[in-house]
């Protein structure tokens, strides 16, 4: 048997909770993103003292949200391709928005 071989540097969908509802996506996204705000208001509230390592973790939940978004996408159907078209449609919208 071939095996497929992954671009780890990517998001990959997690397909674990592929036919979870809408509502325990949400509910997915939602404690990851809040996850995010705790890190933003540790940061904060050390201010001058965050270090690379409070940085690095901050990165690391900014990335769990992308990968929830990512393994959502797919469970609605969007493979890379499809996805990717519609990043570019929102990337061309941001950038008639002054975005960029």
């Amino acid at each position: 048997m071939m095996e497929q071989k992954i671009d780890m540097t990517k998001p990959q969908p997690c397909t674990k909770f592929r036919d979870a509802g809408i509502m325990d996506w949400a509910a997915m996204l939602n404690k990851d993103v809040y996850e995010v705000i705790r890190g933003v208001a540790y940061i904060e509230r050390i201010a001058d003292e965050a270090d690379d390592d409070d940085v690095e973790r901050l990165a690391e939940e900014l990335t769990n949200v992308i990968t929830v978004c990512t393994s959502w996408l797919a469970a609605l159907g969007y493979d890379e391709a499809r996805h990717g078209e519609l990043q570019k449609r929102i990337n061309e919208k941001n950038k008639a928005r002054g975005c960029f």
